[in-house]
């Protein structure tokens, strides 16, 4: 789902490899779930920027077949993304706050209602859709910007950290949230958690000083 081309010129830029100069190659697959590993927070954030950034100034990024820099909307709308931080509103609840962006997003006022309730299922959040955010646990408030993510069904998803703070109850839970995800999404997730990474992943992306 995701393809990556590039000319020699990119071997001077921040994401590059060694071994596909000059051609195209397939970065993420469908439905795959697989796990990129940095030797440093900023050489992720730079990965993740690849995704969402239209400015990349040499080769092509396609997601789904559609070119990230000439058609920037069609490419982003099949991508999900959660930051380490769920991006979500304090004096709202995740049942307001997935409708307030499912608005934002496009979807048509019909579809709005059904498409909340769709990810909250997959997330399972419950009786706490109702609950303000700022009353949420951290294990909550993650499923909450996962469903954020998934509003629209994009075809890749994402995840920054998605384990990054929760107890033992929670970090399980989550786990078994990310495989269910990955039978039906391709999940792309950014972390330093090995144990998360055993778990959950089926194949790593090592990037080290820049180099995927």
């Amino acid at each position: 789902w995701v393809t990556y081309s590039y000319s020699e010129e990119l071997q001077n830029q921040p994401i590059h490899t060694h071994s596909h100069s000059g051609q195209e190659f397939d970065l993420i697959l469908s439905g795959e779930l697989l796990v990129r590993v940095g030797d440093h927070v900023e050489h992720l954030r730079e990965g993740d920027s690849i995704y969402y950034n239209s400015s990349t100034p040499h080769g092509m990024i396609a997601i789904g077949g559609e070119d990230l820099l000439r058609r920037p909307k069609e490419a982003k709308r099949q991508i999900g993304y959660l930051p380490e931080r769920p991006p979500l509103y304090p004096d709202m609840t995740p049942l307001e706050n997935l409708r307030f962006v499912a608005e934002a997003r496009g979807l048509r006022r019909g579809a709005v209602e059904k498409e909340v309730g769709r990810v909250l299922e997959l997330v399972q959040l419950g009786d706490m859709a109702r609950r303000l955010n700022r009353s949420l646990s951290k294990g909550y408030r993650q499923r909450a910007g996962i469903a954020q993510a998934l509003l629209g069904d994009p075809a890749v998803v994402i995840l920054d950290e998605p384990g990054d703070g929760l107890d033992p109850v929670q970090l399980i839970e989550m786990r078994e949230l990310i495989r269910s995800l990955g039978q039906t999404h391709t999940v792309l997730l950014s972390s330093h958690n090995l144990s998360e990474i055993a778990a959950v992943c089926d194949r790593i992306l090592l990037l080290s000083h820049g180099v995927l």
